[in-house]
């Protein structure tokens, strides 16, 4: 109970550092978004260094709890309706589970590839979800995303921190992670 009350905290204060501290941080508008980022990591290496030939329902459930504590915090500190960041964590971290199913190499480059990918549908279904949301009534959706300089620097920034990232998870072996509070009792 101690482990997850930490996990909670710990993602309590990343979401307090990036929406107090990191906004001073901003390149054209854009801060990285830690939570997401650590949301990817998670549902990335788990897999890999916990159980490498199958997912097991601990690992399953450690990546469906940080996609929900993160999207429940990165929905108390933005200016979207409530659930949509975890609605989309969710399914993020359910297509990185179907991605990571059959492979058992995993290398930077396939990391990278994953990590732009999601940063793509995050964005992209963030606002979709969010134009929606906010239809109330319209017979059309106003929806606009663009694959532009915002979205290049949003892409690059983010991937700054999430190879950082990257290389902390491998460089310390987080398999032996006390993971036993998520585990299902038979």
């Amino acid at each position: 109970m101690t482990k997850v009350l930490f996990f909670i905290l710990f993602f309590y204060i990343l979401a307090l550092f990036q929406t107090t501290f990191l906004v001073h941080l901003s390149i054209k508008g854009i801060t990285p978004n830690l939570i997401l980022i650590l949301v990817i990591l998670v549902n990335y290496f788990i897999p890999q260094q916990v159980f490498t030939k199958s997912f097991s329902k601990t690992q399953t459930r450690l990546g469906i709890f940080a996609s929900f504590v993160g999207g429940f915090f990165l929905d108390i500190f933005s200016n979207h309706p409530f659930t949509i960041s975890l609605l989309v964590l969710l399914c993020l971290s359910f297509l990185i589970r179907v991605t990571l199913k059959g492979l058992n190499k995993y290398n930077i480059f396939l990391f990278t590839v994953i990590f732009i990918g999601c940063i793509l549908f995050y964005d992209l279904f963030l606002n979709l979800l969010d134009s929606f949301w906010k239809m109330k009534g319209v017979g059309f959706i106003f929806f606009q995303w663009e694959l532009g300089q915002l979205m290049l620097v949003k892409i690059i920034y983010n991937l700054f921190f999430g190879i950082l990232g990257y290389f902390l998870f491998v460089k310390f072996p987080w398999a032996k992670l006390p993971l036993h509070f998520f585990s299902v009792k038979k």
